[in-house]
Parts: C-alpha cells; sequence; structure tokens
C-alpha cells in the first residue's frame, strides 16, 4: 500500500517565493520607468529652453513671412495659400506649449497660455498685420523670460 504525502503543502513556499520576485521585479520596473521619465532641472530647463527656442522661431515666420499686409488687408484674406500658413503656424508654436507646459509653473503656462489666445483670435479675426505683429511680440518677449 502507498502512502500519498500532502503534496499542496510543499509546494506553497515555492510558489510563494515565486510570487515574490515575480513582484519584486514588476515594482522595480515600474520605479526604473518612473524616474527615467521624470527629467532632472536641468533636464527640464534644457526643454523649456528647446521648446522656447521653436516657439520663437515660429512667431518670427508668423510675422516677416505668413501674416503682413500683403496676406490680410481690411479684414479679407488676399493670399489664402498664406494665411493657411500662419494658422498651421499657429498650431505648431501651441504644439510646442503643450510639450513644455509640464515644466512651467502653473503661472507660466497661464501667462503663455493667454498671450497666444489673444495672438490666435487676432489671426482667426483676420486683423490688420500691425496688430497681429504687436501681439507677436508681446509673446516673443514672455517667451524670452520663461526661457531664461
Amino acid at each position: 500500500m502507498a502512502v500519498y504525502g500532502e503534496r499542496g503543502r510543499r509546494t506553497t513556499p515555492v510558489v510563494l517565493a515565486g510570487a515574490l520576485v515575480v513582484l519584486l521585479v514588476l515594482l522595480g520596473g515600474w520605479v526604473w520607468l518612473r524616474l527615467r521619465s521624470e527629467p532632472g532641472p536641468e533636464e527640464a530647463h534644457r526643454r523649456v529652453q528647446q521648446e522656447t527656442q521653436r516657439m520663437l522661431e515660429g512667431l518670427d515666420v508668423l510675422t516677416v513671412s505668413h501674416y503682413t499686409e500683403g496676406v490680410v488687408q481690411d479684414g479679407r484674406v488676399l493670399l489664402p495659400e498664406e494665411y493657411q500658413a500662419a494658422r498651421d503656424n499657429l498650431r505648431e508654436i501651441r504644439r510646442h506649449l503643450d510639450a513644455m507646459r509640464p515644466y512651467l509653473t502653473p503661472q507660466q503656462a497661464d501667462e503663455v497660455e493667454t498671450e497666444l489666445r489673444k495672438l490666435e483670435a487676432l489671426v482667426e479675426g483676420k486683423r490688420p498685420a500691425s496688430e497681429v505683429q504687436q501681439q507677436a511680440e508681446r509673446l516673443m518677449d514672455l517667451l524670452a523670460e520663461v526661457g531664461r
């Protein structure tokens, strides 16, 4: 006659140890990813500088090439391709703001957002190029300060 022992009790410590190892590996991976995804202050500053530089370049192109008196005059679009390029340019500038928003203080983000919205409203309203130029310069001044 064969005597069978209780197998479940012998494997329980092995199963628990294996589960603990898997849990520790998963936890370690999560911590590693978390630490890797949050840049330090130097990296955050570098990213803000990069994005503000791209926004400044985009604003320069907007005011020099895409939105001039020859493109919009008296609320009429004279060169639709250039006007559309100005609108596309603003969308790209917004993408750069969204990319750097996590690295800005809430006050900085709000100030840049407010000035960008004013500029977008002027372009969408087909306002005179001189008004767009003035608002773009205000935004450029603010970005230069944020990017320091």
